[in-house]
């Protein structure tokens, strides 16, 4: 958001960040998928929790803010090793976790905003999931202007020890524990022009690592260099139009994997009806090559079309809801690429000044390449409530399902989980 530049156009300011955040949806998911999703969707910051700007309540001079959270997490799952029925083993963990922000606007345009949490993870049915981790949202951002230009230098930091972020496992009958331990970083600088009257550019390189934590995923460690960039064209004031693209070179560490490239370009359409609605829909051909560097028979590229659809909508002061249907190709688990479906519903609703509750939908359907590829089916149904208990203290409930549906019924698995968290500001 920008506070207080002089703009041309407060509209077309509305318009521009409602394309970037339609083009960033379409990119991401298709250059660096389980990077942004391990930072997006995991706990201990459950979707009635955001990061916000005035959560940095510490005040040290006139203008630098900070703020100091404690959360604590606890969690009971069913089936920790995403196994099918009969082989499935219950655990309990707990994750307390500190977190550390600063807001510094130094101007109007330039100013530096960074969370980081660091945690500890237990588990009582297993210690070789124990481990520090680095909590979702820990990030570093920057932003400045040069001239029309506005520039966002950022680094995003998360690790997660939750298989079930790649939609391809499935723990199947082996008695072994799954001690999936990835961290994931992705830094990047991303500029902004908005100085014509109707025309609006943006684009941008990010630098993307997946590494292991311990000997089992190591295949997986991957990096990434992307480059993206968009032109937007506002029709009319609500309506903008404009054609987005990216393209990316990845490599793995191990020659377990594949290594390759993919681009994807096309167009994208942002329409705001009424205020409290907006829509969004991208198109783009993509294709994905793959290099003979990795031990898997895999030998197939990809050659298609994915796609994104999505609304924003505020029902009222109290509810906001969204959806999203969209597609994805991304590095494969055992083979070259996933293709992902995935159909998104969420609900936020504030019942009173101190009680919130949430709702999340999730469907996928994914289809693996290469000759021992599987399709699956999974689902995800996530329910939370949030009680702030004062003005610096909060507690949190989710309960949680996990389904996947394979041909082999020795992939499918079903998860219940509950987590409960106590949270305060200082």
């Amino acid at each position: 958001m920008d506070h207080g530049r002089p703009a041309p156009s407060g509209r077309r300011l509305r318009v521009l960040l409602a394309l970037l955040a339609s083009a960033w949806t379409g990119l991401g998911r298709s250059a660096a998928q389980e990077t942004t999703e391990l930072i997006t969707l995991e706990l201990p910051y459950p979707p009635y929790r955001p990061v916000e700007a005035n959560h940095y309540s510490t005040r040290l001079g006139s203008t630098l803010r900070m703020r100091y959270d404690a959360s604590l997490t606890a969690i009971v799952t069913d089936n920790r090793n995403y196994r099918p029925s009969g082989h499935r083993d219950a655990d309990f963990g707990l994750r307390p976790t500190l977190t550390v922000g600063l807001f510094y606007p130094v101007s109007d345009r330039q100013k530096l905003q960074a969370d980081v949490g660091i945690g500890y993870e237990w588990w009582a049915g297993t210690s070789d999931r124990n481990r520090l981790y680095i909590a979702p949202n820990s990030h570093l951002d920057y932003t400045f202007g040069l001239g029309e230009v506005d520039l966002r230098l950022s680094n995003h930091t998360a690790s997660t020890s939750e298989a079930s972020s790649r939609p391809e496992f499935a723990g199947g009958e082996d008695t072994f524990d799954i001690a999936f331990q990835q961290v994931a970083n992705a830094t990047g600088l991303r500029a902004f022009w908005g100085g014509a009257r109707r025309i609006s550019l943006s684009g941008g390189y990010r630098f993307a690592i997946n590494r292991s934590l311990n000997d089992q995923f190591t295949s997986l460690d991957r990096d990434l260099h992307a480059f993206e960039g968009s032109a937007m064209v506002r029709i009319t004031t609500p309506v903008a139009a404009g054609v987005s693209g990216s393209y990316s070179i990845f490599t793995f560490s191990e020659p377990t994997q594949n290594d390759g490239q993919s681009f994807a370009v096309g167009p994208h359409l942002t329409w705001r009806p009424i205020e409290s609605l907006s829509l969004s829909a991208l198109v783009q051909h993509a294709e994905s090559w793959y290099d003979q560097t990795g031990s898997i028979s895999d030998r197939s590229d990809f050659s298609g079309t994915i796609f994104n659809f999505a609304a924003n909508h505020r029902l009222n002061r109290f509810v906001d809801h969204s959806a999203s249907v969209g597609t994805s190709v991304d590095s494969g688990f055992g083979s070259n690429y996933t293709e992902d479906l995935s159909v998104r519903y969420a609900l936020t609703a504030r019942l009173n000044s101190r009680l919130t509750s949430s709702l999340g939908f999730r469907y996928r359907s994914i289809s693996i390449s290469g000759p021992g590829g599987d399709d699956a089916d999974l689902y995800h149904l996530n329910l939370g409530v949030g009680l702030r208990t004062s003005s610096r203290s909060h507690l949190g409930a989710s309960y949680a399902i996990h389904t996947r549906s394979a041909r082999s019924s020795d992939r499918d698995y079903f998860e219940n989980r509950f987590s409960l968290t106590a949270s305060y500001r200082f």
